[in-house]
């Protein structure tokens, strides 16, 4: 069924697969996707709106923390050299571990509910 657009925005690979899990009757390559978002996405899409709206109210762009959201870096150097370098200033690593402190929570959550998965 084709899909009409509404609006444009920014979304996790979490909400994609959300999102793309509702059809009833995907197409190939929408199949496809479902299949590959099912490897890679690491958080819910409740915690990955809630993650991309804490990066945000800590400054960072909104493309940058659903990218962040996805990738989930673990060190304040991933996210240096995620968010530095090309047409964007260089982040402070003060900045990129405030940014590693909001992460890790979210980290140690997705950790939780793999072991739960995993045991249950």
């Amino acid at each position: 069924m084709p899909r009409t657009k509404v609006e444009e925005r920014d979304i996790t690979a979490s909400e994609a697969l959300d999102t793309l899990s509702e059809d009833e009757n995907p197409g190939p390559i929408e199949a496809m996707m479902v299949e590959h978002l099912k490897e890679v996405v690491k958080l819910d899409p409740k915690s990955s709106k809630e993650l991309v709206k804490e990066l945000t109210n800590a400054g960072v762009m909104d493309k940058d923390a659903v990218m962040l959201a996805n990738l989930l870096p673990e060190s304040k150097y991933e996210v240096i050299s995620l968010l530095s370098g090309g047409s964007k200033p260089y982040i402070s690593e003060e900045t990129a571990e405030k940014i590693v402190t909001i992460l890790r929570k979210f980290l140690r959550h997705e950790s939780k509910r793999e072991d739960k998965q995993a045991h249950g």
